[in-house]
């Protein structure tokens, strides 16, 4: 492997995270004038017949390389497209049998199956991809805005769930047939609110067999805990553009949209973290159209390009640095450990469609300077819209 993995002394849930020592916060430095990024398209996803697609939606990778989707549009399916982006077929239909779905809210690639998590009929699904056929259905509570799947079998979600040992904590761990075995990820200096919104949203990547990286979505913000709840490493990043805010995220012409850290992927390869960041686009205003009244805002977006840029940076967390960042023109949606993603694109006359992007890094030079070895440039594809 190119780099290490961060390792730093363990706490125990919330009462021993009480006691999480200073410098166990790492603060990223800025190194990422050291390595490139180049991007290139290298797919576009659905039609306009049987692939609709909307701006919503789930994305993931199955372990033979065919794309899985999930768009709002067809809450109760999962669209299948091959390696090259031809579209294969929808999965599911509605109802409450097996089978069938009513809210597909996210789609998972284990290391073996892949699982719809539905949390309409309150359900986890184990299909295999052979045939699509289920294989295991189990209970499941919550309405995640992330989930992992570790073993096909166990499940680290983050998500709000308001049972007595659950509240108060944004990250839970559940097995097929236990349900909820556990729950953590709550920070003393900042206790968790479930009624503040974006405050208690994270992103998730598998960072190995028992550990995971949980990112903030309002602060530039990661964490690594271990399954038993223990608090493993914080990389922090210190950033004008990404100023830590509790900022409703509704569209208004009087004020530049609040930043939001839309996902993060961890590649076991090169164990590098990427992070995906929206931020306000320098036009963003031509992006919003007049929409309905809604908690003081008239506006809606009308374009998400024209609304927000993306930030992409890559993370060496063994040595605590920022080692490439760029700024593109599109909305990014999804980076994924698999090194494929997926966002939202539409112009007029052309019916919606996923962009699917390939960003490669060039760590020669870095790699020079600290170990002298050689390498191929890294390829990892994500996508924008």
């Amino acid at each position: 492997m190119l780099f290490g993995t961060l390792l730093i002394s363990p706490t125990l849930m919330v009462a021993a995270a009480l006691d999480l020592p200073v410098q166990s916060v790492t603060r990223l430095a800025d190194r990422s004038s050291s390595v490139d990024l180049t991007v290139e398209r290298v797919a576009l996803l659905g039609d306009e017949a049987d692939a609709t697609v909307g701006p919503n939606f789930t994305f993931d990778v199955a372990p033979d390389g065919r794309w899985l989707l999930s768009p709002v549009t067809r809450e109760f399916e999962m669209l299948t497209f091959s390696s090259n982006g031809e579209f294969q077929g929808a999965v599911g239909r509605r109802g409450q049998g097996p089978g069938e779905y009513r809210w597909v809210r996210h789609v998972v690639a284990g290391d073996v199956l892949v699982h719809i998590f539905d949390t309409e009929n309150a359900r986890w699904t184990a299909l295999s991809p052979r045939d699509w056929q289920p294989v295991r259905m189990s209970s499941f509570v919550g309405d995640p805005s992330d989930v992992v799947v570790f073993g096909d079998s166990v499940a680290v979600v983050a998500a709000t769930i308001s049972t007595s040992e659950a509240i108060g904590f944004p990250i839970h761990l559940m097995g097929r047939l236990e349900g909820i075995q556990r729950s953590f990820g709550a920070e003393p200096d900042a206790p968790f609110r479930a009624d503040r919104g974006i405050l208690a949203r994270r992103r998730l990547a598998r960072a190995d067999s028992n550990s995971v990286w949980v990112a903030h979505q309002s602060r530039y913000r990661i964490e690594r805990w271990n399954l038993d709840g223990e608090l493993e490493a914080v990389l922090e990043r210190d950033v004008p553009w990404f100023e830590p805010h509790a900022d409703p995220l509704l569209p208004s012409p009087d004020k530049l949209p609040a930043p939001l850290l839309t996902d993060v992927a961890f590649d076991p390869d090169t164990e590098l973290l990427w992070v995906a960041i929206s931020v306000g686009d320098p036009e963003w205003r031509r992006a919003l159209v007049t929409g309905p009244e809604r908690e003081g805002s008239g506006y809606e977006i009308g374009e998400w390009d024209g609304y927000h840029d993306t930030i992409v940076e890559v993370i060496d967390p063994e040595r605590g640095e920022v080692i490439a960042s760029t700024r593109i023109d599109q909305r990014l949606w999804s980076l994924d450990g698999r090194m494929f993603g997926a966002s939202y694109f539409e112009e007029d006359g052309v019916y919606p469609r996923i962009e699917v992007w390939r960003f490669t890094l060039d760590v020669q030079p870095l790699l020079d300077e600290i170990e002298g070895v050689s390498t191929d440039p890294i390829g990892f594809t994500c996508s924008a819209s």
